[in-house]
Formats: structure tokens, C-alpha cells, sequence
């Protein structure tokens, strides 16, 4: 799959912006990845500076621009992610908005 990738390797990239507590690969029922995860950081800070850094500018295995915004269900938002979210939600309305 071009989507392989895993919860160390995510851990990693997304490790050198904060605190990662937790990680969630989508799998679909063969377990095979859907080229999506859930990063969760301890501080909106932290999740600000992956965005920022992250956002349609790494690569992955697949040479896909990746996708980074808040999730739908955040019980913490900033600001600049409400923002972003607003702005990726626009470029790719496959991508929920956060409840804000």
C-alpha cells in the first residue's frame, strides 16, 4: 500500500514539534492504512507548529503533500487552527470542519 506508515514512524516526524500523547492510524478492515491518523499533542502550541510546518508541505512515502489540521471533535482549538482548518476544509471539503 502506498499509505504504509506507522505509529513510529508518525511518531517521529510529528515528534519534533511537541509532545506527541498519542497516535491513531484509519484502517480500513483489512488493516490496511487509509493514509490517514489522529496526532494528538499535549498543548495547542505544539499542534499549532506541526500545522504550520506540516501543512501541504512534507511528503510522504506516496509523494502526497500532507494533510494537517485539527480534527473535528478537538476539545482544544486555536485561534490560527480554527483558521486553517476554515482554509483546508475550502481546498478539500472532504475534510470536516472542527465543531467551533
Amino acid at each position: 500500500s502506498v499509505f504504509e506508515c506507522d505509529e513510529q514512524q508518525l511518531g517521529t516526524i510529528f515528534g519534533a514539534y511537541g509532545c506527541v500523547e498519542q497516535i491513531h492510524i484509519l484502517k480500513n478492515s483489512d488493516g490496511q492504512s487509509k493514509g490517514a491518523a489522529f496526532v494528538t499533542y499535549s498543548n495547542v502550541q505544539e499542534a499549532d507548529t506541526a500545522i504550520f510546518t506540516l501543512h501541504n508541505r512534507y511528503r510522504m512515502l506516496s509523494n502526497r503533500a500532507v494533510q494537517v489540521s485539527y480534527a473535528k471533535n478537538s476539545p482544544n482549538i486555536s485561534l490560527y487552527g480554527t483558521h486553517n482548518a476554515l482554509e483546508v476544509h475550502k481546498g478539500n471539503p472532504s475534510n470536516p470542519l472542527p465543531d467551533i
